[in-house]
């Protein structure tokens, strides 16, 4: 029975139905969409009013950083039945690239840093999660669009995280300074919604 597995196995990889690197496993594509809110009340510092109206700064002024947590089930995000099916099989997940688009933006500075983390379910920081990519900054009003391609050291260091099925994802976010004479206080908010292209690898023999 054993060798009939094995050579059914090795006639499908013939065929083309196994087409990762090992003969029995099978790769597939899957995407998470991720979206949130950059709003300007989250940058105030605790030296300026934000409740003033806008106009330009007296003063250079330095804006805290924000990081927000965003609990994703990777499962339901996708509604893949066939990533259901091999769940318990799984040899790697890796985000591929993330793709981004920013809308609804009346901020009047520029959006912030943003550097994306994945970190295990029900983290509240970066600190236990790995980095993913950076998303290019947006000029204040505009809302471009675009693909950051996550590199390859940074796809090994997620994918543990992103096998458990049930992550955390982490925009950390660093404005930049507004420089004297500039518009302050921040104002306004923009959206920004997020796909993250994974690349599935499973090892559907292991189910038999």
């Amino acid at each position: 029975m054993k060798k009939l597995l094995i050579l059914g196995a090795s006639v499908l990889a013939g065929c083309g139905l196994f087409d990762g690197e090992d003969p029995f496993d099978i790769e597939f594509d899957e995407q998470v969409p991720v979206a949130f809110r950059i709003d300007a009340d989250r940058f105030c510092p605790t030296t300026i009013d934000c409740t003033a109206a806008e106009g330009p700064a007296p003063d250079r002024v330095e804006l805290p950083p924000v990081e927000l947590d965003i609990d994703i089930d990777i499962l339901a995000a996708t509604g893949s039945t066939q990533l259901r099916e091999v769940s318990s099989r799984l040899k790697s997940i890796e985000v591929d690239r993330v793709e981004y688009k920013y809308l609804n933006n009346t901020l009047n500075i520029k959006t912030p840093n943003i550097k994306l983390y994945v970190a295990p379910e029900n983290a509240s920081s970066r600190g236990s999660g790995a980095e993913l990519a950076s998303v290019p900054q947006a000029e204040a009003g505009t809302t471009p669009s675009g693909t950051e391609t996550v590199p390859d050291d940074q796809k090994d260091a997620a994918s543990d995280i992103l096998k458990t099925l049930q992550i955390s994802v982490i925009p950390y976010m660093e404005a930049e300074a507004i420089e004297r004479g500039q518009p302050s206080p921040p104002k306004g908010g923009a959206d920004i919604e997020m796909i993250l292209h994974l690349k599935v690898v499973a090892n559907p023999t292991e189910l038999l």
